[in-house]
């Protein structure tokens, strides 16, 4: 009953092993700044609590910044926003705020650190929509973590904001180089495609190495009729050797 029909190979589905298929796949969490609840970052740096306390903070950041200390610069930026969202400084205006958030983007851009980056220039974005260095920085953050679209969409934004959109040839350029990397993503996107939906495994077809079916099937001969040299049939019947 196990052998296959004749034509046919008998064939064994088994499993591909893949550990990329076993795991499910876990989304990223953005990093979250520190909630207003939470303990002092970087004790070490001391800024009064006030306004003019996180301008200073500003001010020493973007210095630190231009020096090429990056990760000081995080500091202090992250320092005086922890200032403002734990309300020790009431008083600080919504640009000042968002400028906060979208120069600590830039510096986590300068240090690779995209989700921080795109996190900061949402937030600088919530604060403050006008804000087109934060919309800018967003959009270099998002191409670097492959959400062309959206990249796409951020730096368009940011052209048409723009009184002279030929001014900026950054703006322009990062426009160019999205538009023909989601080019280049057409065939990507239907590789992925063929990935096998949440819950299922991706199987492999394998021939069942068995001698049984090395032989091919040969297909049975139809019966013959008589040759013209057999041997003459029904001699008990005569006839004339002519066509009369």
């Amino acid at each position: 009953a196990s052998k296959p029909a004749p034509g046919f190979k008998r064939m064994q589905i088994v499993e591909d092993d893949d550990d990329e298929d076993d795991e499910p796949v876990k989304p990223s969490s953005p990093a979250k700044t520190p909630s207003p609840k939470a303990a002092e970052p970087f004790p070490e740096v001391k800024v009064e609590h006030s306004r003019q306390g996180v301008e200073k903070a500003k001010n020493e950041a973007n210095s630190l910044f231009s020096k090429g200390q990056v990760e000081e610069s995080v500091k202090w930026f992250s320092k005086g926003l922890w200032l403002v969202e734990s309300k020790k400084v009431t008083d600080v205006p919504s640009d000042l705020h968002s400028i906060l958030h979208s120069n600590r983007a830039f510096a986590n851009i300068k240090l690779q650190k995209w989700a921080d980056a795109e996190s900061d220039c949402t937030e600088a974005l919530a604060l403050n929509s006008k804000n087109t260095k934060a919309k800018y920085r967003r959009a270099m953050a998002r191409q670097e973590l492959g959400k062309l679209e959206l990249a796409l969409e951020d730096v368009e934004h940011v052209i048409k904001e723009l009184p002279d959109p030929s001014s900026n040839k950054e703006a322009l350029e990062l426009k160019q180089k999205l538009s023909e990397q989601l080019k280049k993503k057409s065939p990507v996107a239907k590789a992925e495609a063929s990935k096998p939906a949440p819950g299922f495994k991706r199987m492999q077809i394998v021939e069942d190495d068995d001698d049984e079916d090395d032989e091919p099937v040969k297909p049975s001969s139809p019966a013959k009729t008589p040759s013209p040299k057999a041997a003459e049939p029904f001699p008990e019947v005569k006839v004339e050797h002519s066509r009369q």
